[in-house]
């Protein structure tokens, strides 16, 4: 059985509040996915997910680790290394089993046999997203084609994959010189769409004439319009009009307003710095976005700064240029935030989830509650 748990020196802020760590997306896959397991939960998430119950060889990895070889059969504890020596696991044979991160942690401390594997770690969104297009290139299995293009669309180069159920119109331009492009089923690539490789598109989205750039994935049931360019999107978010968004990762059941629009350049051409919570950390790039949590709203005209962290359940209104550490819950325009009234953000996820097909459940909702009480304390 593979467990995948949290590291707690990690920064996914706020992407990972209401989900565990493991499910984030990079290039075409969860980390979860790419090596099918289980969870160590964090107590408020529990509900959302199984708990494992772990009996013999039981392996467990770091959330935000791409492992590339093939993993080990052992018999005795070992804490896996990557090749570097940074520990991103460990073979846990005999109970008692670890119930949390922080259990795992201190077994760790005990293990004495060691394996290192060939293995890729991320430890923060903005490592991720800057790694992203070379994630989808290492995703990608050659081209394929069994959804429908238009004669009059344009393919440019060989590296396109296409699932069943999607549909390119005419004028649509799909560029796969620089990197494959991959698209998932029943998608709708919509005229005068233009798509540049590396890029990954997942199913039921819809791309309304958008570019989307280099090193961009969109998660499923999205609806996409104006400019992306080297971003994760996750699902069912909605970014339809004109505006730019780079360099950037949004949650999801997000709506991003007309021409809602992010820097992720600095004028001064320095590396950009992150700061939210009254923490700041330096991420050695010169190209950073924006960091938008799960359900947040802009208004039409909103202007977000290079390195700008949103949380979840805000909305934001009003125009002009949004401070660069919005805290989650807020509501209302620059400078003039509230709290956001629990009953009615919860009220209009449920809304906004009832138009995609998707129902609120209890678990959920108590996750919402309990993340709102978390972030309104600080503990």
């Amino acid at each position: 059985m593979i467990i995948y748990y949290h590291d707690p020196d990690t920064h996914f802020y706020p992407l990972d509040l209401f989900r565990h760590q493991a499910k984030l997306l990079i290039g075409t896959t969860p980390f979860w996915q790419r090596r099918k397991g289980m969870f160590l939960i964090p107590s408020y998430l529990k509900g959302l997910y199984a708990e494992p119950r772990c009996r013999g060889v039981c392996i467990y990895l770091k959330a935000t680790v791409i492992i590339e070889d093939k993993l080990p059969s052992l018999k005795q504890d070992t804490v896996l290394e990557s090749k570097e020596g940074v520990v991103i696991g460990a073979v846990i044979t005999t109970d008692p089993y670890p119930q949390d991160s922080e259990d795992l942690i201190k077994r760790i401390r005990t293990i004495k046999d060691k394996k290192r594997l060939r293995a890729v770690e991320f430890r923060s969104l903005w490592e991720m997203v800057d790694q992203n297009g070379k994630v989808i290139i290492s995703d990608y299995s050659g081209p394929s084609r069994e959804g429908s293009v238009d004669k009059r669309a344009t393919i440019l180069g060989k590296d396109l994959a296409m699932a069943r159920g999607t549909k390119i119109d005419p004028g649509a331009i799909i560029d796969t010189r620089s990197g494959p492009v991959i698209i998932g089923e029943k998608v709708w690539i919509k005229s005068n769409s233009v798509i540049e490789g590396p890029a990954y598109i997942g199913p039921e989205t819809i791309i309304e004439g958008a570019k989307v750039r280099p090193g961009t994935t969109i998660g499923k049931n999205c609806r996409i319009g104006g400019e992306v360019e080297t971003s994760i999107i996750l699902d069912f978010t909605n970014k339809h009009h004109d505006g730019f968004i780079g360099h950037s990762y949004i949650g999801s059941w997000v709506n991003l307003g007309a021409l809602t629009t992010n820097s992720d350049l600095k004028n001064n051409y320095h590396q950009v710095r992150i700061r939210y919570k009254d923490k700041s950390f330096e991420t050695g790039l010169l190209k950073v976005g924006c960091f938008i949590g799960d359900h947040v709203k802009t208004g039409i005209g909103t202007l977000i700064p290079t390195g700008c962290v949103i949380g979840p359940f805000t909305n934001v209104f009003g125009g002009g240029m949004v401070e660069r550490f919005i805290p989650a819950f807020r509501w209302g325009s620059p400078g003039k935030y509230q709290d956001y009234d629990l009953e009615r953000a919860i009220e209009t996820a449920k809304l906004v989830m009832s138009r995609r097909g998707v129902r609120l459940d209890k678990n959920y909702e108590k996750v919402i509650r309990t993340v709102y009480q978390r972030e309104r304390t600080g503990k």
